[in-house]
C-alpha cells in the first residue's frame, strides 16, 4: 500500500519538475538582460556620440577622424568598467537605487580614465569640449533611462 510519505514525495518531485522550467527560463531571462545591456553599453557611446557630432557641429573634420576615435575607446572601457564595478549583477539591476549607485561609480570611473588617457595623449585639444559634455551627458541620461 501507499504510505502518506510516498504520496508526499511524489507530489513534490512532480511539482519540482513543473518549477525547473521556470527557474531555467528565469537564467536565461536574465542572460538575455545582461547581454542586452553589455550590448547597449557597448553601441551607445558610438550612436549617441555620432548623433551629438552631427547636432553640434558637422562642419569640422569628420566624425571619424576626432570623436570616433574616442567614443569606440569609450565603448571598449565602458563594457568592461561597467562589469568590474557591478553594473551587471543580477541583484544590482532588480535594486533601483544600487543600479543608479554602481552606474554612477562606472561613468565616474570612465570619465577619470578617459580624461588621463587623453591627457596622457595629448590629444585634449582635438575634441570639442561642448561635444564631449554633451555626448557623455545624453549617453548617461540614456543608459539611465534603459535601466529604469
Amino acid at each position: 500500500m501507499l504510505s502518506s510519505d510516498s504520496i508526499d514525495s511524489s507530489e513534490d518531485a512532480f511539482n519540482m519538475e513543473r518549477r525547473s522550467p521556470a527557474r531555467g527560463q528565469s537564467s536565461i531571462n536574465q542572460v538575455v538582460l545582461i547581454v542586452g545591456l553589455q550590448t547597449f553599453d557597448f553601441l551607445a557611446p558610438i550612436i549617441i556620440g555620432y548623433v551629438c557630432y552631427r547636432i553640434y557641429d558637422a562642419s569640422g573634420p569628420t566624425f571619424w577622424a576626432v570623436c570616433g576615435k574616442f567614443c569606440v575607446v569609450a565603448a571598449m572601457l565602458s563594457t568592461l568598467i561597467f562589469q568590474l564595478v557591478g553594473c551587471y549583477h543580477r541583484d544590482h539591476l532588480l535594486n533601483g537605487e544600487h543600479m543608479l549607485q554602481t552606474l554612477l561609480k562606472g561613468f565616474s570611473w570612465l570619465v577619470g580614465l578617459g580624461l588621463i588617457t587623453a591627457f596622457l595623449s595629448k590629444s585634449l585639444t582635438d575634441v570639442s569640449r561642448i561635444w564631449a559634455v554633451l555626448w557623455l551627458l545624453s549617453w548617461a541620461a540614456a543608459s539611465v533611462a534603459l535601466r529604469i
